[in-house]
């Protein structure tokens, strides 16, 4: 993950994994950034969508972050931090 890329996992209500959006805006090449292994690019939403469970994707992140991380159910705290590093 490049400088200025932040995350937010989304657990999904729609099927059994979870979204993975960039924040606090989608950035130029987000298409690309993470690797096919996580999920499909959905163009049209501006996401990725996993079959993986939040578990195995917050691993993921954990071991990939340089700049931190955060785990909160409150949106407007997560997109605080992410302009704060961004």
């Amino acid at each position: 993950m490049g400088n200025g890329q932040c995350w937010v996992l989304i657990h999904s209500a729609s099927h059994a994994g979870c979204f993975i959006a960039p924040v606090p805006t989608p950035f130029e090449g987000r298409d690309e950034a993470l690797p096919p292994s996580l999920g499909k690019v959905d163009a049209e939403r501006e996401v990725y969508v996993s079959d993986s469970s939040i578990n195995v994707l917050v691993g993921w992140f954990a071991y990939h972050q340089r700049a931190g991380s955060r785990i909160d159910s409150d949106a407007a705290a997560i997109q605080r931090f992410a302009v704060g590093v961004a």
